[in-house]
């Protein structure tokens, strides 16, 4: 049994997307063979001592709600150095019933604050990946991001799944800033344990 985490990136965005399917079914599947799953959240607060707190601030999913940040060039919002994310017991008490979907049961919850679009904005002004830490003790064995982000966890394996390279191939039919997203998949590439992807096409493609 492997104690595998996943990026709850995709799962916990309103609208969801084929990503979002693809991670929950990947944590549903992990958790039926057997293994500890467990999945990062973005938070709107940095998790503290109160957990009926930071389950608020992780289902609390107004964007703007992110309170005092860390502002970097150009006054765009970065992480922590070194982020550490913090276990978030997931009592009831907070009533989640319409959001389930989006934050789907297993063995362990992780949140940092505002992780995702932080560490997003540090790799376009700074092209550097954000090394994020599954609490101060590890805790985990493998990392597994569900799509391409620029973020691991320096201490285990990462993996990362590629859907596709439209944003490469098709550039007129995304917004992506294609240079970014270019040097992301580079890193990735240099930095990746394992990279998985769905399609012998897309496999073509990456390599």
């Amino acid at each position: 049994m492997a104690r595998i985490c996943i990026d709850g990136f995709n799962l916990a965005l309103p609208n969801g997307s084929g990503i979002a399917t693809y991670a929950r079914n990947l944590n549903a599947n992990l958790a039926a063979m057997g293994h500890d799953t467990q999945i990062l959240f973005s938070s709107t607060r940095e998790p503290g001592a109160n957990n009926l707190l930071n389950q608020v601030a992780m289902l609390d999913l107004i964007a703007g709600d992110r309170g005092p940040g860390f502002l970097g060039r150009a006054g765009r919002l970065l992480p922590p150095l070194r982020p550490v994310a913090r276990k978030i017991d997931m009592t009831g008490e907070v009533i989640a019933d319409e959001v389930s979907a989006r934050f789907p049961a297993c063995s362990r919850t992780w949140a940092a604050r505002d992780t995702f679009h932080s560490a997003n904005a540090a790799f376009a002004a700074y092209r550097r990946f954000t090394p994020v830490r599954l609490g101060s003790q590890v805790e985990t064995d493998v990392m597994h991001w569900t799509s391409p982000l620029p973020m691991r966890e320096p201490r285990i394996a990462n993996a990362y799944t590629f859907h596709d390279l439209v944003p490469l191939r098709l550039p007129h039919t995304t917004l992506d800033v294609k240079r970014s997203y270019y040097e992301m998949c580079k890193g990735i590439a240099a930095r990746a344990d394992r990279i998985f992807t769905v399609s012998e096409h897309s496999r073509a493609d990456i390599i």
